[in-house]
């Protein structure tokens, strides 16, 4: 183990705004984190450095002068010994955070996860000789099941821009009615326009109704959702050059820089076409923005925001918030549980759980494997396909 000296350590001090500096741009560019990720991991790691400050209590009496803002200018910029970055105080800092707020069993495994990549961040530097943060002890994560939802909770949702998106009543693994071509959006523009009379029941908000170009943006979103699996990250940060609408397939950078390749169903295909057709959906909200404002990053955008810059995940989120509420749906449905839903209806249908586990970018199978406690279907059909009395 490489030694430094106690002095050594003493002479390297450092504020912590440029510890922190340092530690966000090293999670992004060498460890390849994603920038939320970063974020979470430098906030939990300033609120511990804010804690152990020396002269944390007096910086807070000063601040009845000064005002809370100075403190807090006071503490960033004044020299931090990193030695102070020790297990007993990181284990009293987490205790306390325990008695004063109810922090959850995730939320307590990611402080100490953020702890010890910082503490690997100060060996590189040369700012400490070992990982103190690898002492503590990350609790047992209490593994909840995501929601189970049904093929016909997604299907009323997206029947809100399509009412033909319905399934047969021939039973279960039937194929869908689709409809030949989604959305009439550039049809009735080319015909003369959109007529605000028509459907006047679909035309509450624009955002739901698929003959509007923000209506139109938010099927293709939600039906590439689903159909797909996509983390509503990955989804918001597709790029034009990276979809092969011919082939159904898109090449998006996942958790932790890994690349994949996703496919999605025919339907999302022909919206996806519709969307970005000339003079279509996309253009529209091009035409729309203030064009100058634009980055290079919004113009590749495959989803845009009303003022054409790249849509954000808060907006999509807000976005199926609306949705959801029009429909009357009774779980708290997220984009995440769209995900969900993708996995727990292909395994429902038969798929392996290696090609699922490829689909949804997962690392590890066992993260997987929840799946097959979700899905009722699934159960049922192993039960009647292995048990020797299943059929009988």
């Amino acid at each position: 183990m490489r030694q430094v000296s106690e002095t050594a350590l003493i002479r390297k001090r450092i504020t912590p705004k440029d510890l922190l500096a340092g530690f966000s741009s090293w999670l992004i560019h060498t460890r390849a984190l994603s920038e939320r990720t970063a974020s979470a991991y430098a906030r939990d790691v300033k609120l511990l450095l804010k804690w152990i400050n020396a002269d944390a209590k007096e910086r807070k009496a000063e601040a009845g002068k000064t005002g809370v803002e100075s403190a807090e200018h006071l503490w960033l910029n004044t020299d931090f010994s990193p030695e102070l970055v020790s297990t007993g105080r990181m284990r009293k800092y987490l205790a306390e955070r325990i008695k004063s707020e109810a922090i959850t069993h995730r939320s307590y495994g990611r402080k100490i996860a953020s702890f010890r990549i910082f503490c690997e961040y100060l060996i590189g530097r040369d700012l400490a000789e070992s990982n103190a943060a690898f002492a503590l002890r990350s609790p047992r994560a209490k593994r909840s099941l995501p929601p189970y939802i049904s093929r016909d909770a997604v299907e009323n949702l997206l029947s809100v821009y399509d009412p033909d998106y319905a399934a047969t009543e021939s039973g279960e693994g039937e194929d869908r009615q689709i409809q030949d071509e989604p959305g009439e959006y550039i049809l009735r523009q080319q015909a003369g326009g959109i007529d605000d009379k028509a459907q006047p029941e679909r035309r509450l908000l624009p955002s739901l109704d698929s003959n509007t170009a923000i209506g139109l943006r938010n099927h293709v979103l939600f039906e590439l959702t689903y159909s797909s699996g996509m983390r509503v990250s990955e989804v918001v940060s597709v790029d034009l050059n990276k979809i092969h609408v011919g082939h159904r397939q898109i090449s998006i950078k996942g958790k932790g820089g890994k690349r994949r390749v996703v496919v999605f169903g025919e339907r999302a295909k022909k919206l996806l076409n519709a969307y970005l057709a000339k003079d279509g959906p996309r253009d529209e909200l091009i035409r729309g923005s203030d064009q100058d404002k634009l980055t290079d990053d919004d113009k590749y955008a495959l989803f845009l925001s009303s003022g054409g810059k790249r849509l954000s995940v808060r907006q999509v989120q807000h976005t199926l918030k609306i949705l959801r509420e029009y429909v009357g749906v009774d779980i708290p449905l997220t984009p995440h549980k769209l995900r969900h839903a993708f996995a727990t209806h292909l395994l429902e249908g038969g798929a392996d759980l290696r090609i699922i586990q490829q689909l949804l970018g997962h690392s590890q199978i066992s993260t997987t494997e929840i799946y097959t406690r979700v899905s009722p279907t699934h159960l049922r059909k192993g039960y009647h396909s292995a048990h020797p009395l299943g059929d009988k």
